[in-house]
């Protein structure tokens, strides 16, 4: 792959191709540089299911409410586990409104630079 297709992150080499459409969809957004921490989480009666709580009302019947239950998100262009541990690649990145994350690398890599160009026209 050249330069001008592919990209390397995490150490990790990916088409620009597949990850366009995800990459256009964050440059849209604003995002906000902060710490990940363990949030609230719905956890189905069967433990079969979860997924994070927001404050959303819920059938106490079919869920249950763990304070701490969500302990990890996905970068949301290369995946990257984003959770609490003392590595600051791994413990902090970049949120938005919709509680998306992207991966510090991800942010500096293929965000950043297309917020600085459009600030410079």
């Amino acid at each position: 792959m050249s330069s001008e297709t592919a990209i390397i992150l995490h150490g990790n080499e990916w088409e620009l191709s597949d990850i366009e459409g995800i990459v256009w969809m964050c440059q849209q957004r604003a995002w906000t540089n902060r710490e990940w921490r363990l949030s609230p989480a719905l956890v189905s009666k069967d433990h079969l299911s979860y997924r994070p709580y927001f404050g959303e009302e819920y059938d106490p019947e079919l869920w249950d409410l763990a304070p701490h239950g969500w302990d990890h998100d996905h970068c949301a262009i290369c995946l990257w586990t984003l959770t609490v541990s003392d590595d600051p690649n791994e413990s902090t990145g970049w949120t938005n409104e919709d509680h998306t994350w992207l991966c510090n690398e991800c942010y500096e890599k293929l965000i950043r630079p297309q917020m600085a160009a459009e600030n410079e026209l």
